[in-house]
């Protein structure tokens, strides 16, 4: 993007800039028209490897693929909560800084310690604990305690948007998989998200549990099923 951007150079008064996202395909596109020339980029914001394009089952189709949005509805949602982001930046700065470590614990429970973060480094152990009640974690709807282990590396990726937000929505659907939606305040009222998915660790998926439910879109609307 960064590259396709850099193609209009200094003189951009006679540049036309178009984007697009479509919905259907999961791409963002990005045209920039001067004169004749044409630049387009598009980029695949979301893929489905090795989905069964068949599948008409919720939930078909190995765990080990990458979920799309729609998919992580259709399995249930057991545990959600909203916390601010500053803390969970400063949590996820402090379990990267576990020497050894590659994945991380995350727990949702409807008792205590209710939010958990830990990992394991090569000769320590570190956890994060969020009770309900703390200022930091703003709301909690749990049906049940699940604990599930997700690679670091990815959750590094989730947090990279922390920054930028103000509150973060954590949800964990009954197959583990983890949806984290980062809510950027812009101006007074005006709201932008931005999600990110991360499948549990393979051993972790209970292959017994199947799906249901119905699959429905990602985005500003989910915030509002929260509670």
């Amino acid at each position: 993007l960064l590259n396709c951007l850099a193609t209009l150079g200094n003189q951009i008064h006679e540049v036309s800039l178009q984007m697009a996202y479509f919905d259907a395909d999961e791409v963002f596109t990005l045209r920039m028209i001067e004169g004749q020339a044409v630049t387009e980029c598009k980029i695949r914001t979301l893929i489905d490897v090795g989905a069964d394009p068949h599948a008409t089952q919720p939930g078909a189709g190995d765990h080990g693929h990458l979920m799309l949005r729609s998919d992580f509805k259709a399995v249930p949602v057991l545990n959600k909560c909203v916390i601010m982001a500053e803390q969970l930046k400063e949590a996820f700065s402090l379990l990267s800084e576990m020497n050894g470590a590659a994945t991380v614990s995350v727990l949702l429970s409807p008792e205590s310690p209710f939010l958990r973060f830990s990992t394991q480094g090569q000769q320590l152990t570190s956890s994060v604990d969020f009770p309900n009640g703390d200022e930091s974690l703003v709301k909690i709807n749990c049906q049940e305690a699940k604990e599930c282990s997700y690679r670091l590396s990815f959750l590094q990726q989730a947090g990279k948007a922390l920054p930028y937000a103000e509150r973060t929505s954590i949800r964990m659907n009954a197959h583990g998989s983890l949806a984290l939606q980062h809510i950027l305040v812009e101006g007074d009222t005006r709201q932008s998200y931005v999600d990110f998915y991360i499948l549990a660790d393979a051993e972790e998926v209970d292959s017994d549990h199947e799906a249901a439910g119905t699959a429905g879109r990602a985005g500003e609307d989910d915030l509002d099923e929260l509670f």
